[in-house]
């Protein structure tokens, strides 16, 4: 009885420890915290552990088709679309590498962009929409890539952007001072609402990303990169951001009411670079599909990428694949993760062993002079 009573109250001090860690940081309920030992020895994990299949796709090399430099990419069913910021073009493939067109329409003109600072293709409309640095969005036709219309913003602080809804756009500007999030409505074309504001000593580092959203099951998603917390972006023009999803690492979780004021954005950045902090830091990206929670983190001067199990509320945290590679997925639905890697780091970022016959032909045809490759990873059902 003795032994009974010491395990049910070490339980009730766990329980208590579990909400006031998942509550008092982030002040996001517990129904929605998942708590996570970052100390745990969770072995080896391998690729065929998510995923059932990896395919690997070369991008067509034509004379058009040369890419220099991906900045991002967005994928629409079989088609993805990839930003060059080098060139300042959009290219546009088959998700098998088959290269359809270019967007190509830098000027001043009618449809043209001076250069560009985002895309997306608008998951109600079907366009390709492109944001240009001085406020303007411009809408093409996703197939033909003909100009269909343009958006002039009320401000031309904006560093990306993502549908709401029909009418509403989300726009993102990080700034040391303001608020960083705000809603725009295309039909009464003015900002509505706005909120979160980052704090200075945040602000311009490895922390945030460039674009903290993410899609899963038609809804949009923002991310805050310093402890991974997620949010339901909506047109609710009194609170924009509804909380979705937090992470307790115990005693390794950021606590932001620690952030030192007198420290400038230089300090923590050094921090993250360095990794000489305690704090799991910097969750760029985020996903999630209907099986896992995903994220990519720094922990002790080391990358992690985290799977998180929904259904059956276990993890798997690795640096690396049991296989010898990691996985730098930058597109996420619930049938497949999706990357695109650079030639030179072909052999770092895929173990030849984890593919079929074609698809290590595929991969034996890549050389320094071939384009970039698409990875498609199948998850397991």
């Amino acid at each position: 009885m003795k032994n009974t009573r010491i395990i049910e109250l070490s339980a009730m001090i766990w329980m208590t420890f579990v909400i006031i860690s998942c509550t008092s940081n982030k002040g996001v309920d517990l129904d929605t915290c998942t708590r996570i030992n970052l100390n745990e020895e969770y072995g080896d994990v391998s690729v065929f552990d998510i995923f059932s299949k990896i395919e690997v796709f070369p991008l067509e090399m034509t004379d058009s088709s040369i890419l220099a430099r991906i900045s991002e990419y967005d994928i629409w069913k079989d088609t993805i679309y990839i930003f060059d910021n080098q060139q300042d073009d959009i290219f546009v493939f088959e998700i098998t590498g088959k290269f359809i067109g270019r967007l190509n329409r830098r000027g001043n003109g009618p449809g043209e962009y001076i250069r560009i600072a985002d895309m997306n293709i608008n998951r109600f409309s079907g366009n390709l929409e492109v944001l240009s640095v001085d406020g303007r969005i411009i809408v093409y036709d996703r197939k033909n890539l003909s100009f269909l219309s343009q958006i002039a913003l009320p401000t031309y602080f904006v560093h990306s952007f993502q549908n709401v809804s029909q009418d509403y756009d989300v726009l993102y500007f990080n700034s040391k001072t303001d608020n960083v999030l705000f809603l725009y409505s295309r039909k009464e074309d003015k900002i509505v609402a706005s909120e979160w504001k980052i704090p200075e000593a945040l602000s311009f580092t490895g922390f945030l990303p460039l674009k903290p959203f993410y899609v899963y099951n038609d809804s949009l998603y923002l991310y805050k990169g310093y402890f991974g917390e997620t949010y339901l972006v909506t047109s609710d023009t009194t609170s924009i951001l509804r909380p979705h999803h937090s992470w307790d690492f115990g005693d390794n979780t950021f606590n932001l009411d620690a952030v030192l004021p007198e420290k400038d954005w230089r300090y923590y950045d050094d921090i993250y670079m360095k990794g000489s902090a305690k704090q799991a830091l910097g969750f760029v990206p985020c996903f999630e599909n209907n099986k896992f929670y995903m994220m990519k983190f720094r922990y002790r001067n080391e990358e992690k990428f985290l799977f998180y199990d929904k259904k059956e509320k276990n993890s798997k945290l690795f640096h690396v694949f049991k296989e010898g590679f990691p996985i730098y997925i930058r597109f996420v639905d619930n049938e497949y993760g999706i990357s695109i890697c650079e030639v030179d780091y072909k052999e770092k970022h895929m173990n030849i062993s984890v593919l079929d016959d074609e698809n290590r032909r595929r991969f034996l045809s890549i050389n320094e002079e071939s384009n970039p490759f698409v990875i498609r990873f199948k998850f397991k059902p």
